[in-house]
């Protein structure tokens, strides 16, 4: 059966500023060379669950097929043209393995949040499925979330992916200024968030700012001074269906 007891470890979460990270190579199967990365989160393998990828100036990869596991990609600067889409900032991409991946390019360089469910590889059988492709993410229709029956009034949530399969789900989240969060929670999932805009943070020794990168395992409890004083807009993924309980100490 799945672990579902709370972790009450206060300081079980990582937070840090991605700026601060050196950068790394990115060696996956079938990409070109040239890419660096600055990981976010590894599996035990060594692999990144999610990374800052940089392509290089005048990088290219030809049309090829989505191997191994999903892919996800949200530019934060520069440009990627993804088959005859030119993606700039907020522009998104992602795929299911066995989706053909039209071919790539950078003429300035991009740096990308990359995300994905395990090994990414690419191919050259011919895939069968197509790329989600999203050239602006905000001009998905936004619903407005509730939790526990409450609306949540001023906050705007955009679905970009979700992956039938098991939940898993990457949402872009507007949160808006004078924010506070309802106390300690804990989710069943691991969620990793990446700040994009604004000010916010899990508690007032961690305010975090755009470039900054939040994990709350799976089961962590968190939350117990979570605010954001100008609002704040954010990139959060999840690895299976997201729910959320909040924790009352005995």
């Amino acid at each position: 059966m799945p672990n579902t007891t709370p972790n009450l470890q206060h300081d079980i979460s990582v937070c840090f500023d991605t700026a601060k990270r050196p950068w790394e190579p990115f060696h996956a199967k079938g990409f070109p060379s040239g890419i660096r990365m600055r990981p976010l989160r590894k599996f035990d393998n060594g692999t990144p669950r999610s990374a800052i990828l940089r392509i290089p100036p005048g990088w290219k990869a030809p049309a090829s097929d989505i191997g191994g596991t999903t892919q996800q990609y949200f530019v934060l600067s520069g440009a990627i043209r993804v088959g005859d889409q030119l993606l700039r900032h907020n522009g998104f991409f992602a795929g299911f393995p066995g989706d053909a991946l039209p071919a790539l390019s950078s003429d300035a360089g991009a740096d990308l949040v990359a995300i994905f469910e395990g090994t990414p590889r690419l191919e050259t059988d011919g895939g069968t499925g197509r790329v989600k492709i999203i050239p602006d993410c905000f001009a998905v229709a936004p619903i407005i979330p509730v939790i526990n029956g409450k609306k949540l009034e001023g906050f705007e949530r955009r679905v970009l992916w979700e992956n039938p399969a098991n939940g898993a789900d990457t949402r872009l989240l507007k949160i808006p200024a004078g924010f506070r969060g309802a106390g300690p929670n804990y989710h069943p999932v691991e969620e990793e968030i990446f700040m994009l805009a604004g000010d916010g943070g899990p508690d007032d020794t961690r305010r975090m700012t755009a470039g900054w990168y939040l994990w709350n395992p799976a089961h962590g409890v968190h939350g117990y001074n979570e605010h954001s004083i100008g609002g704040m807009t954010i990139l959060e993924w999840h690895d299976a269906l997201w729910s959320i309980t909040f924790h009352t100490a005995p």
